[in-house]
């Protein structure tokens, strides 16, 4: 019974850590089409682009990233 209620654990948490990067990859996958976008409308001003999504991975990706993981693992028994 605890062995079971130790997997379905490793289950959930699994499943939510899957599911919060996923959204947040599908978002951040969003937040660079507008920016290849406004680069592309704005008479092809790619490096402007290319820093504002330099800056979006910076600031949001990799902090959060970091934060799902390090508690998906930093949970985990094993």
């Amino acid at each position: 019974m605890v062995e079971s209620a130790s997997n379905l654990d490793d289950f959930d948490r699994s499943f939510i850590a899957r599911s919060i990067l996923w959204v947040y990859a599908v978002s951040i996958l969003t937040v660079f089409v507008f920016l290849a976008a406004e680069a592309v409308k704005t008479s092809s001003d790619w490096k402007t682009a290319v820093s504002n999504a330099d800056d979006v991975i910076k600031t949001s990706v990799v902090p959060i990233v970091t934060l799902v993981l390090g508690y998906y693992f930093g949970k985990s028994k094993n």
